[in-house]
């Protein structure tokens, strides 16, 4: 075999161990023609591990006693696209039908949870927040809960801390909103207080085990499937309708639809989006 095969056959072999590695710890797929993207997202951990290679990151993963590093490697290959209020005509049916409703509900129940099971840097909870300010509905304190989390703990950390910068504020940020719900510190803005006092976040790997969770009256589960082994996904989609309350809405992305039955859910079209309602019996 000549030095060029060997070099191929060794990448590929680095890659299966990667696929391995990435479904194992988070049920993520990496398809062939995504195999380009993990020299450059690698690029910072294996300069910093002074590694020349890929097959080095991995072998320092498979012999070293650092958890953390493993995790490392899948937080760098995961996708954390987000932006305020993103794709608009969610938002919009969240904002004209379905939040009003929920708050109606809640009424009886004296509760509101949502949840926004991949919630990157905070962007999507804290724009639910922004539609259901307590103030806006007269909502009793108490009353909401909005979790947010996220298989990377950085970003879970980040959005905890609620503070984003002026380019990330014009990603799809009213700047009526900017206005009424940041406050300027240095270096960009922060959530007001009002807001983070309804919001908690937390890292959770969708691909394992979850920790107690309340009824949900609404789940956010945008753009995450796709990533997901085909088994992984159907895992994460029965567990989040377990999750849901009775009537609860599960949320996708635009391009992520529920294939065949999915267990005590249906499809509902709100103001053209489709929902998935939780029906129980």
């Amino acid at each position: 075999m000549s030095p060029a095969a060997e070099e191929l056959a060794a990448d590929d072999q680095d890659l299966a161990q990667l696929r391995l590695l990435l479904r194992s710890r988070a049920g993520l797929e990496l398809p062939a023609e995504k195999a380009y993207l993990v020299r450059s997202r690698l690029a910072g951990l294996l300069a910093e591990l002074e590694a020349g290679s890929l097959g080095e990151l991995l072998a320092a993963v498979a012999h070293g006693r650092d958890e953390r590093l493993a995790q490392r490697v899948v937080e760098a290959l995961t996708t954390n696209e987000t932006s305020w209020f993103r794709d608009g005509a969610p938002f919009e049916a969240l904002r004209t039908i379905v939040l009003p409703e929920l708050v109606r509900r809640s009424a009886q129940t004296g509760r509101l949870a949502i949840w926004s099971a991949a919630c990157s840097t905070g962007q999507e909870l804290y724009s639910i927040a922004m539609l259901l300010d307590p103030a806006r509905f007269l909502l009793p304190q108490g009353t909401v809960e909005l979790v947010g989390t996220d298989l990377h703990t950085a970003l879970v950390a980040r959005a905890a801390a609620g503070r984003y910068s002026a380019a990330e504020v014009a990603r799809g940020l009213p700047p009526e909103l900017l206005a009424r719900y940041f406050r300027p510190v240095e270096g960009g803005f922060e959530v007001v207080p009002a807001l983070r006092a309804i919001t908690r976040f937390f890292p959770l790997n969708l691909a394992g085990p979850w920790p107690a969770l309340p009824r949900f009256d609404l789940v956010l589960l945008r753009n995450v499937l796709i990533y997901l082994a085909p088994e992984v996904q159907q895992a994460v989609v029965a567990k989040a309708a377990a999750q849901l309350a009775p009537g609860g809405l599960l949320l996708l992305g635009a391009a992520e639809l529920l294939l065949g039955a999915a267990s005590g859910l249906r499809p509902r079209l709100v103001g053209g989006v489709t929902f998935y309602e939780r029906v129980d019996g």
